[in-house]
């Protein structure tokens, strides 16, 4: 199994049956200096496995949320770094 570690989700894009999601990481920069945004992973899945992958984290999202873990506010707004 391999882990890879993303800032935030990047583009979609639907074809053929699949989706392909786009995960963006901050690229290393200079010390003292933001990083820009560049693709990290491309994951690509069928449209089923999607849709049980998507039930199954906003069911996750609404357990954290009753655990107070995150705030409704928390899990419906995120914030958007540039890419």
């Amino acid at each position: 199994m391999h882990d890879a570690f993303v800032e935030q989700l990047g583009n979609m894009v639907v074809g053929a049956g699949v989706i392909r999601l786009d995960f963006m990481r901050i690229a290393a920069g200079d010390a003292g200096k933001t990083g820009q945004m560049q693709p990290g992973l491309r994951l690509v899945m069928p449209l089923p496995a999607f849709a049980q992958a998507l039930d199954a984290m906003n069911t996750l999202r609404d357990q954290l949320v009753a655990d107070g873990v995150l705030t409704r506010t928390e899990a419906e707004v995120v914030p958007r770094l540039k890419n």
